[in-house]
Order: C-alpha cells, then sequence, then structure tokens
C-alpha cells in the first residue's frame, strides 16, 4: 500500500452460520475493523481503506453437507476478511484468507 499510493483497500468480513444473524453480524463486523486497524497501526491511511461486513450471508462454501450434517471445513473457510484492492482503470484484485 506504501508503495503504491493510488490503490484503495476494501476489507470485507464474514463468518459461518453458528450463531444468531445478529451475531454474526456483529462478529463479521469485528473481524473486518480488526484487519482495518491492524493495517492502519503498520502505516497505511485509513483514507485508504474501507471495511463492510456481511455475517453469514455470503458463504463461499456450504456450512453443511447434502445430507444436513455439519460441515465443518466449509464453515471454516466461511468465516473469513476477504481483502479487495483496488486501482482506478484496471480489474479488481481479491485475496481471501
Amino acid at each position: 500500500m506504501k508503495s503504491n499510493p493510488k490503490y484503495v483497500l476494501q476489507l470485507d468480513g464474514h463468518t459461518d452460520w453458528i450463531g444468531t444473524v445478529e451475531y454474526n453480524l456483529a462478529f463479521s463486523e469485528r473481524r473486518a475493523k480488526q484487519a482495518y486497524e491492524y493495517l492502519i497501526e503498520k502505516g497505511v491511511s485509513d483514507q485508504r481503506i474501507v471495511y463492510q461486513f456481511y455475517g453469514e450471508a455470503l458463504p463461499v462454501a456450504p456450512n453443511a453437507n447434502a445430507d444436513e450434517s455439519d460441515n465443518p471445513e466449509g464453515r471454516q473457510l466461511n468465516r473469513r476478511c476477504e481483502f479487495d484492492l483496488k486501482q482506478e482503470g484496471t480489474a479488481d484484485i481479491i485475496v481471501k484468507f
């Protein structure tokens, strides 16, 4: 970020489906905000970072198996913060953790 001043970073917080919708929304906000605060602590300007949070709304993997049993591997993938690096006039670069 320091060597590429034209980039802006969007952080998106997500959770699995364990817990209430309200809890997961708040948890995903904390997840994104922690990443935001860490990057600011490392010297990235707060003017170049935004964060959003979605709770359990946008899974990347099934939280349950086809037989409706728990899918721990899928839930683990859904607990994430996505980093979307943007520069005007170029395609988005997305890094998912």
